[in-house]
Formats: structure tokens, sequence, C-alpha cells
């Protein structure tokens, strides 16, 4: 398995580290949400405001499906791609999970730059929507990773090299029983 698939809350660098990884390991790099917003012919918010949050994981869903036709690749998924199980059993197919995590307060920190580009957090309280979406999401994307990594406080050449280590010495876990009886169950549909 060669592709590497970063998942992981918004705002923990999964676009940055997604390319810097692509062109140390000499692999094509997909960012999830571009290839969703050059298929749709508009951007997340427009899509989100036009077909809601349904219509945007319906998309994300045919897209990821999709990338069993390409090899030797980092992709930078959306933050809320592994909700599906579907998508869970399909990136697993596809490649090397790891999760980019980050503390709440930090992911806000590194947001505050991006104002209006992310829909979920166009609310009066910002924090209150992250710690909420990280504590409903942590054990899905724990579960889901191959590998983890704490992006709090690190710079990115740390993790690209954390990230390249265990990469090549392929330092993974095995699926848990439930994970795998899941993903044959989503197979014979």
């Amino acid at each position: 398995m060669s592709n590497i698939i970063l998942i992981g809350m918004m705002g923990t660098g999964k676009s940055t580290l997604g390319k810097i990884l692509a062109q140390e390991l000499k692999k094509k790099f997909y960012d999830l949400d571009e290839m969703i917003e050059r298929e749709a012919g508009i951007v997340i918010p427009e899509i989100f405001k036009q077909e809601g949050e349904r219509g945007f994981r319906k998309r994300e869903t045919e897209i990821i499906q999709s990338l069993s036709d390409y090899g030797d690749f980092v992709l930078a998924t959306g933050g809320g791609a592994v909700l599906s199980e579907v998508n869970q059993c399909t990136l697993k197919e596809l490649g090397w999970i790891v999760w980019l995590m980050a503390d709440p307060h930090e992911l806000m920190t590194r947001m505050e730059v991006q104002d209006g580009k992310r829909p979920l957090l166009a609310v009066e309280n910002p924090l209150e929507v992250i710690e909420n979406i990280y504590q409903k999401r942590k054990s899905i994307y724990n579960n889901s990773a191959d590998f983890m990594i704490d992006t709090t406080g690190k710079t990115v050449t740390e993790m690209v090299r954390s990230i390249i280590k265990a990469f090549l010495m392929r330092e993974t876990r095995k699926p848990s029983q439930t994970r795998t009886e899941k993903c044959h169950f989503y197979k014979e549909r």
C-alpha cells in the first residue's frame, strides 16, 4: 500500500503537510476538498448553502470512491470525511491512514486567519463548535488511523519527518475486528 491518507480536524495541516509529503516521497498530491470543488464547479461554502451538509457528504463519498482508480498518492481529506462508515472502509482500502491531531485551542488559532472558508465555524462561538466536533470525532479518527501524530506545537518539518519515518517503517496497528467486519459488510452491498 503506497498511498498515504491524512485525516483529522479542519486546521490540523492536512493540505499543507500533504503537499510536502507528496513532494518528499515523489507521489501525487490530492486535496479532497479541492477535488469536490472542481467537480461541483463551486466552492464548498456554496455547496453547503445550495445542497446542505448532506449534499456535500454525498459528493465527498463519490470522489473518495473514485480514488481507487488512482495510485501512489497522498490525500488530504476534509475533516468530516471519515464520518461515513463507507468512507472509512474505502479510505482503509486505499492506503495508510494518518490522523493529524491538535488541541482545539490550537485549531482555533490556526483557523482565525481563514475567516469565511469554514462553513461549520460561521457561528457566534467557533471554539465551542471546534471542541464539540473534536469530542464527537476523536474516536472515529482514532479507530480509522494506522498512525497518529499530535501537530500541536510542532513545525511542519518535524511532522513531515515523523510521518515519513513511520510510513517507511510501516508502523501500523491491526484493524479492529469490528472495523474489519464492518468493511466486509459494505463490500457485500
